[in-house]
């Protein structure tokens, strides 16, 4: 199903860089 593709997906990104796109979302957010 696409969960488990997308759970394979995030499995596969470190977590710096999973933090880092949490951060930005994050400043995008803001800016609004």
């Amino acid at each position: 199903s696409e969960l488990d593709n997308l759970q394979r997906l995030v499995d596969r990104i470190p977590p710096d860089i999973l933090a880092e796109l949490k951060r930005q979302q994050r400043h995008t957010v803001k800016e609004r």
